[in-house]
């Protein structure tokens, strides 16, 4: 594993996956919010994926 070529393509993947995964419990975040606060809308509205924290 002393091949720089390898190291950087596992830092990208890993990279890749937490991003991805972040973007997932955003989704599972926003939309369980949504259901019990009535926040989709506003959340909705706004276009972020942070707008179900504001409140």
């Amino acid at each position: 594993m002393g091949n720089p070529f390898y190291r950087i393509l596992n830092l990208l993947l890993f990279r890749k996956l937490s991003m991805i995964s972040v973007m997932v419990f955003n989704i599972k975040f926003y939309y369980f919010y949504g259901h019990f606060l009535r926040l989709d809308f506003m959340a909705f509205e706004k276009g972020n994926h942070f707008a179900g924290l504001n409140i």
